[in-house]
């Protein structure tokens, strides 16, 4: 009889720990990417949303988070562009993004004609596991070439500096998002020359689930992410400027929070995103 009970005790709490929603929040190394992200608060939110209890976890290192993506080890991913095109071909299934979609920039000081011209300078990357490093080597493959051309490559935190770097002479390529060229541009009537340019990337954060996750929760998740109410205080963006000086962003902020999260999965299929 207690030999019984213990095992339907242990049955029991298997079942339980087996109805447990793991989240992984992948957040880009880059200072131009950052999040203020309350993993408590997401918990909270997503337990009372779903019914289940809510394991929630974070981390910079897109490298490991891109490598359990392919392993399955999280039920919910949210995390950048490249990490969610590596979920969607292992199993997962995209819920929306953040932000509008973003077009990416290879740019190089004036005298340059083409990529090819960029043989044996250097480049300036944010860190090596981000977005625009990752959509820097997709690029410059579409175009036959690679990273390898080049004499060094500057993996940096700071996104924006490379557009500095590139004026004040110190690098002879940077990518970057086309509106912060723009900008800098407009600002500083910078003569740095726009190489290449990239398909749109779903900017900001990106929500995927698990295929075979339970249907009912899966649809429970889908109906909060992509109502007004799916971008609560839990995430805030706090983005720099094209010069790498913090803008002032309130954690609730209704131009981020009160916007709705979209679906944009023809974008994640660009092979100029390099995955």
């Amino acid at each position: 009889m207690k030999r019984s009970l213990v095992v339907a005790l242990f049955a029991g709490a298997a079942a339980a720990n087996a109805a447990d929603l793991t989240v992984m929040v992948g957040v880009d190394p880059s200072d131009r990417e950052s999040m203020v992200i309350s993993l408590m608060d997401l918990g909270g939110t997503l337990s009372r949303v779903t019914g289940a209890a809510v394991k929630a976890q974070k981390s910079q290192d897109l490298g490991d988070v891109m490598r359990s993506t392919r392993t399955g080890e999280y039920d919910i991913y949210i995390a950048p562009a490249h990490v969610a095109a590596s979920a969607l071909s292992h199993g997962y299934a995209l819920i929306g993004s953040t932000d509008p979609d973003e077009v990416y920039e290879l740019v190089a000081k004036p005298a340059s004609g083409g990529p090819a011209d960029l043989k044996g300078g250097k480049i300036y990357l944010t860190q090596q596991d981000s977005v625009g490093a990752y959509i820097a080597r997709g690029m410059l493959n579409e175009s036959g070439q690679s990273l390898k051309m080049f004499n060094q490559v500057l993996y940096r935190k700071t996104a924006g500096a490379g557009l500095f770097a590139i004026d004040t002479g110190m690098v002879d390529a940077t990518v970057a998002k086309q509106a912060d060229v723009e900008s800098w541009v407009k600002q500083t009537k910078s003569p740095s020359k726009v190489l290449l340019k990239s398909r749109p990337v779903p900017g900001g954060m990106t929500v995927v689930v698990k295929k075979d996750l339970n249907e009912a929760t899966r649809k429970k998740l889908e109906a909060w992410f992509l109502s007004s109410s799916g971008t609560s205080p839990t995430i805030a963006t706090s983005p720099r400027s094209a010069t790498g000086h913090r803008r002032s962003f309130p954690a609730r902020s209704s131009s981020m929070h009160r916007r709705y999260w979209r679906c944009s999965s023809r974008a994640y299929r660009s092979s100029t995103c390099g995955w």
